[in-house]
């Protein structure tokens, strides 16, 4: 995410920042997020790149949450059931190999225009010929419409770009299907391209599949000033599965309606202002932190499914892992998964105070599917440092996937994890004070968490008048303050514990609910925090 942001500048449409590129797009497919023109919806998610089908393509780079490659436990324990990572999907790339040929644009720029949701590209030919594009995207239908656009050398309108050159394309390591199609209209041709990952037709582990459909029109040859509008929409089977289901029936009906591209164009203007409009900022003095803050909205909106969204989809949308439904390798850098240790929570520490809860939605479901597996590494800890745990106890592995699967990353490292996977829990909480949500689903897991906590730490006395406090002592499963660096008692964990038992003290009032006694006892006893004292060193003499 911080690359991307990174990129935005000042001076764009009606004063939000726009994105600007000033060099074809090269970075993709990557491991991690590219540095590249970026939409999404928090379902799908879309990159431009360049050069992928041929010198001067322009390439739509598509992916969606949902593109995880799941699989079975290789290490044979009874959790999690599978172990997953992040793949790529597919795209689509125009081109006017007459106009360019087997070159690369002399001049090329882009831009992303975060108020509209809009992705621009400019390219110019060595004689001066110019293609452009602008892509928009639906806010509730995985749907894309880009408009291309060619202008002949001097604005000679006699000189046409000749036929414009579509491709569709697999990316990744291959599972994919050939191109289907096209199918012909008296106006319009439609083709389709699939991809499966996972263990195809297993009703036990989900797979995916995944069709992507493009639309163009009959006639491709583009006359000087002419604009033809191509629609590239996207299905799954993510609410089939367990069930047999081919979506690229569905992807095609979606790119085929010939009023798909004005629908996406009304829905994202309307999507848009709206979100615009519930938080903004000013910081004249600032204006890099100011541009920083609206590019982490407009990535946020992007990357992570709205509670309507998520309500069509009956909850099963991933959130974004670490790279959003931006992914464009199947081998991206940590599985591109849900690391609890910092990464996935940080995405939305953001969400309540700007304003936007619908953004947190997706969230919730991993770390609650997540349960069960954490119930039984609870009490595997436990065995291990001989401790007695009660039933309810959780305990968090560092990296997880969606549906109650684990990433392909079985790590653990830190006891803490499900300590700061409850944040965003607690946010919700206080931001919305929702008690019927309290009840069933965030006050059981700071209790699950908290139970773990009570039979870990280990209560020791402090000197003679009676007073005791509670801490890690383990040698044999010590706690972590970050990966593999074993510490007693580390202070992230500390200020973490805190949080999470003044949570549940002040959420089991407000929702009628007596706490176990042993909430308290910790949170007024826990070991204090590490302190010392810092002697600076006195600077060298001068040579």
């Amino acid at each position: 995410m911080v690359l991307l942001i990174a990129a935005l500048m000042l001076g764009g449409v009606a004063g939000l920042p726009v994105g600007r590129w000033t060099e074809p797009i090269t970075g993709l497919p990557s491991k991690k997020l590219a540095v590249a023109p970026t939409l999404g919806n928090g379902y799908l998610g879309l990159n431009i790149g360049c050069g992928h089908a041929s010198p001067a393509s322009i390439d739509l780079w598509l992916n969606t949450n949902v593109m995880w490659d799941c699989g079975s436990n290789a290490q044979n324990v009874t959790y999690p059931r599978a172990v997953c990572n992040r793949v790529a999907f597919a795209g689509v790339s125009f081109s006017f190999p007459s106009v360019f040929g087997i070159s690369a644009p002399t001049n090329f720029s882009a831009e992303q225009r975060i108020e509209l949701g809009h992705l621009y590209t400019r390219s110019v030919s060595k004689t001066g010929a110019i293609f452009e594009t602008v892509s928009w995207m639906h806010p509730t239908q995985n749907v894309v419409a880009t408009n291309v656009t060619y202008h002949a050398a001097g604005g000679d309108h006699a000189i046409d770009g000749g036929p414009l050159n579509v491709t569709l394309w697999v990316a990744g390591g291959g599972g994919g299907g050939g191109v289907v199609g096209p199918s012909c209209s008296a106006s319009s041709c439609v083709s389709s391209i699939s991809r499966v990952v996972g263990p195809a037709n297993s009703t036990s582990i989900r797979y995916v599949r995944s069709a992507l459909a493009v639309r163009v029109p009959h006639d491709l040859e583009v006359g000087s000033g002419q604009t033809i509008t191509i629609v590239s929409a996207v299905a799954d089977n993510l609410l089939a599965w367990p069930t047999a289901h081919d979506p690229a029936p569905t992807a095609v009906i979606a790119a085929s309606d010939p009023r798909a591209a004005s629908k996406a164009a009304t829905a994202s203007a309307a999507y848009w202002g709206a979100f615009w409009a519930r938080s903004s900022v000013t910081l004249p003095d600032q204006p890099e932190l100011e541009a920083y803050w609206y590019g982490a909205q407009y990535i946020m909106a992007g990357m992570s499914a709205t509670a309507k969204l998520e309500g069509q989809y009956r909850g099963l949308i991933p959130p974004s892992g670490l790279y959003g439904p931006w992914v464009t390798s199947d081998t991206p850098s940590w599985n591109g998964d849900f690391t609890l240790d910092y990464n996935q929570e940080a995405q939305f520490y953001g969400v309540y105070s700007s304003n936007h809860p619908e953004l947190a939605e997706a969230y919730f479901a991993p770390i609650v599917d997540w349960e069960p597996a954490a119930r039984i590494s609870a009490q595997t800890h436990a065995a291990l440092g001989n401790h007695s745990c009660p039933t309810n106890s959780l305990h968090y592995a560092c990296h997880l996937a969606p549906w109650g699967y684990q990433s392909r990353d079985q790590s653990t490292y830190m006891h803490w994890n499900g300590l700061f996977a409850s944040l965003l829990f607690i946010n919700r909480w206080e931001y919305t004070r929702n008690t019927t949500w309290a009840k069933t689903t965030a006050y059981p897991l700071l209790n699950g968490l908290n139970a773990w906590w009570s039979c870990f730490l280990k209560k020791e006395i402090v000197g003679t008048s009676g007073a005791y406090v509670y801490h890690d002592t383990s040698s044999v499963d010590p706690d972590n303050e970050h990966e593999n660096q074993k510490v007693p008692d580390p202070q992230i964990a500390l200020a973490l514990l805190r949080r999470s038992l003044s949570a549940q003290l002040s959420m089991a009032t407000a929702i009628g609910l007596q706490p176990p006694p042993f909430v308290a006892d910790i949170l007024a006893h826990l070991v204090p925090y590490n302190t010392g004292t810092h002697v600076p060193r006195p600077p060298p003499p001068p040579p």
